[in-house]
């Protein structure tokens, strides 16, 4: 088995500015509108468009996710955008959301979430966001608050403690080190680590390793694999759906997603999806697992984040020249967990990555306490690559 090398250690706490540079004000969005949502989206290409290695969402899907008209994960949400003024410019941004699905949270009391979380390094901006999102949360019964997640972890979620040194894969967050150091100076503590992990493909010894262990399960069983076809994913949905809830519920606290939520996600990676990494695991004609990989777009993304025209056609024709990916799902049905599905699957992204020119597979998110699934991974020969850490605090004074 290979070795997965020393986990990372926690960041060190970056250093933030303790003194104002002038009072900070905040203002509350009306998301439906518009251009407050506009105003809300762009705060964080202007906060960091001259670091190096962020990446501005494109502006169109963040307006089209933050429309609680369109966007099915916002049903049932109760939301509110906060922007904060300092000095005359846009400092900040955070959005608080009470999810009653959620709203348990991890620790018994009653929870509310924020997400979008973006500030300047004075911690007095930080500071006027986060009061005024409590004071928003606690109104409304919840007695803790926790994120950043952004309305739900299968969107994304934490905050980059390990990493910051290059651009993040596509969906995943990047933001300046002194964040985690703001966060602590406002009262909230870590919760919990997401992990990613950079898995070489093209290390040809731990990949035929993992090639002769799928053979061996294959021989033992009734195991196949088919690769879904990208313009037909639609008949493959319900499978899908059905498989990745069951895993969820298997897992302790995390929460099923509705269908038309679940619809909307697999729409959005079959923009950028290819065929031959979208897998299947049947046995004895039943889906039982599904496999997730797509191209990283990231660097063919436009820095401003506006949709040029062509911009999706260029994607289109060229996400199969870049050499990483990311796995955005593994879920296996828990009746199944038990007869190496996982293994075959990953066997054959490896086999189909390999095929298309990827040379490796960022494999993200998974939490520090799965220990099953983080076990698996480090059978690949990855190495754990970046950290991602949620924060939990009260929302009273």
């Amino acid at each position: 088995m290979s070795s997965a090398g020393p986990e990372l250690p926690p960041a060190a706490a970056a250093p933030v500015q303790g003194q104002r540079r002038g009072s900070v004000a905040v203002d509350a969005l009306d998301l439906r509108q518009g251009r407050h949502r506009r105003r809300f989206v762009e705060v964080p290409r202007r906060l960091h468009r001259a670091e190096p290695h962020y990446v501005s969402p494109l502006i169109r899907d963040r307006m089209w996710f933050l429309d609680p008209a369109r966007n099915p994960s916002a049903e049932g949400l109760d939301v509110q955008a906060f922007v904060a003024r300092q000095g005359g410019r846009e400092a900040g941004r955070v959005l608080a959301f009470v999810d009653p699905q959620r709203g348990g949270g991890g620790c018994g009391a009653p929870t509310g979430f924020f997400g979008f979380f973006d500030t300047s390094p004075d911690v007095a901006v930080a500071a006027a966001l986060f009061d005024r999102a409590r004071r928003w949360l606690r109104e409304r019964g919840c007695e803790q608050m926790e994120g950043p997640i952004d309305l739900g972890l299968e969107h994304g979620g934490g905050v980059l403690i390990k990493g910051f040194d290059r651009p993040p894969v596509v969906g995943a967050a990047w933001n300046p080190p002194y964040y985690a150091a703001l966060f602590e100076q406002v009262g909230l503590t870590p919760a919990r680590d997401l992990l990613s992990w950079g898995w070489q493909v093209d290390d040809g010894d731990s990949t035929g390793r993992l090639l002769d262990r799928a053979a061996r399960t294959r021989a033992r069983g009734q195991v196949r694999v088919r690769a879904a076809v990208t313009r037909r994913l639609e008949g493959e949905l319900e499978d899908w759906h059905t498989i990745f809830n069951a895993s969820q519920r298997a897992r302790g606290g995390c929460v099923p997603i509705r269908r038309r939520v679940f619809d909307a996600l697999a729409y959005d990676l079959t923009r950028i999806a290819v065929d031959g990494l979208i897998l299947f695991a049947e046995v004895d004609g039943r889906p039982v697992g599904v496999a997730v990989t797509v191209p990283d777009v990231n660097p063919l993304l436009p820095r401003s984040g506006r949709l040029f025209p062509f911009t999706w056609l260029r994607l289109h024709r060229r996400r199969c020249q870049v050499d990483r990916g990311r796995m955005r799902w593994l879920s296996v049905h828990p009746e199944f967990r038990t007869q190496g599905i996982e293994t075959v699957l990953l066997a054959e992204t490896a086999r189909a990555a390999r095929s298309i020119g990827l040379r490796s597979i960022d494999v993200c998110w998974t939490g520090e306490d799965d220990h099953d699934v983080n076990h698996e991974i480090r059978q690949l020969g990855a190495r754990l690559d970046r950290r991602f850490r949620l924060f939990r605090g009260a929302t009273a004074a």
